[in-house]
């Protein structure tokens, strides 16, 4: 199967290629969110002035779920940190006194003969996320609660859904020299899921030889994509290639329609904590500026302005987005920790950033034509602007996967996915309020 176009959303330019994978230096202090991709409370386990080893666990969750010391340091301080959704969490701060290997390491040959509970208990107690909008729990779309289908397809993608991030391109691209960790991978994700039929999402352009052999060898279905041709590859999209249907998946959980969408990172992640028993400490990310792109490797709670002086682009920054230019969403300050559902960072320049607009919807219809969910996002961000949350939700607000093609193509400049983002949370607010 290959998309070169496609029917629905935009047609983009395409970015530099993603440079090699590099690490970042140890830094000198670090911010743990104490907050979980599902929402999870966490309890501290430290208190100021305690000395913490890496990879100990410094808060946990009711379910199990730990996050642990990205540094061996001390504990300065518990605080609180405004976070992206406009409220507020607890944090642990820890300087940094130590560079040291993480805790685990050893590879448990044994750990694939595990019953599939013991395995998402492991998944879920490391804390291992698929990031997206929301960022999702592995465990919890692997093994979805309830009456959800049992996942029957597993789609492995090897880059990312917004174009102008690299992040999994870089990871692929390091697997080609060691394959290895993506075997036991796909063995990992067939053992929880009873054997589910496995897919490989690859970009049109992507050069990948050792995946793609690896792949075919091991009989699962390769689909390339023309990431530029915005947004074929998000998971509802996906789903529906897989399944071959033009029904009705919800964009929000497409794992409830048997399919997961994973991205290669989150396998890396996965193998591990399972196969080498550690805990996310690390991660991957890509930052996207003046039309560079550099891929590296951080340590969880690195401080956002740390990390773009470490890619050369600190000086450059008038505004730095949590993610890609057409999902993320804006950081409010350089204090603010790299945490486990971001995958990339994308800097503007003063020149680049677009102030918003309080303008009025031209009714053009140019959003409509764009809009791969074949919604009216127009009509949709007035309902979400003037507070009819619950015609929103009637017009199809869940509907939407926040992708930013209206946005993107909109002459007035309205701030569409804001509005349906703030639209969503305020439907569900006033639901469980009644």
């Amino acid at each position: 199967m290959d998309i070169s176009f496609f029917r629905r959303g935009i047609k983009l330019p395409r970015r530099p290629p993603v440079g090699p994978l590099k690490e970042m230096p140890l830094p000198k202090q670090v911010v743990l969110l104490l907050k979980g991709a599902n929402g999870a409370a966490f309890k501290p386990l430290v208190t100021a002035g305690e000395e913490v080893a890496l990879g100990q666990p410094v808060a946990e969750a009711a379910s199990g779920q730990v996050i642990c010391a990205s540094v061996s340091g001390e504990v300065t301080s518990l605080g609180s940190i405004r976070h992206t959704d406009g409220l507020k969490y607890p944090t642990v701060h820890i300087t940094s006194t130590a560079a040291e290997a993480a805790p685990g390491g050893e590879q448990d040959t044994g750990a694939l003969s595990q019953s599939q509970d013991a395995l998402i208990k492991r998944l879920r107690q490391a804390g291992v996320t698929q990031a997206g909008n929301p960022s999702l729990l592995l465990a919890d779309v692997l093994a979805p609660a309830g009456k959800a289908p049992k996942i029957s397809h597993v789609a492995i993608r090897c880059f990312d859904n917004d174009p102008y991030l690299g992040t999994s391109e870089a990871i692929t691209a390091a697997l080609e020299q060691d394959i290895g960790d993506l075997e036991m991978g796909l063995a990992l994700l067939k053992k929880v899921t009873d054997n589910a039929a496995c897919h490989f999402i690859l970009e049109k352009h992507q050069s990948a030889p050792g995946v793609t052999r690896f792949a075919k060898d091991n009989s699962c279905n390769i689909h390339t994509y023309d990431a530029f041709a915005y947004p074929s590859a998000a998971p509802a999209l996906i789903a529906r290639d897989i399944l071959g249907s033009s029904g009705s998946i919800d964009p929000n959980q497409v794992h409830h329609a048997g399919v997961t969408v994973v991205d290669v990172g989150t396998v890396v992640e996965a193998v591990q904590a399972v196969i080498y028993g550690k805990n996310v400490i690390n991660k991957v990310i890509t930052v996207f500026g003046s039309g560079r792109i550099k891929a590296l490797r951080t340590r969880l709670g690195t401080p956002i302005g740390d990390i773009l002086d470490g890619a050369g682009m600190g000086s450059d920054a008038a505004k730095v987005i949590l993610g890609g230019p057409l999902t993320g969403q804006a950081c409010h300050s350089l204090d603010y920790p790299l945490t486990e559902g971001v995958t990339g960072l994308t800097v503007q320049h003063r020149d680049a950033v677009s102030l918003a607009a309080d303008n009025p919807c031209l009714s053009c219809g140019l959003c409509a034509m764009v809009c791969p969910m074949r919604l009216v996002p127009g009509m949709l961000s007035r309902y979400c602007e003037y507070d009819h949350f619950e015609s929103a939700a009637d017009a199809g607000l869940f509907t939407c996967i926040e992708c930013g093609c209206c946005a993107y193509v909109c002459p007035a400049e309205r701030s569409m996915v804001q509005l349906f983002s703030h639209g969503k949370k305020e439907f569900l607010a006033q639901a469980r309020s009644d």
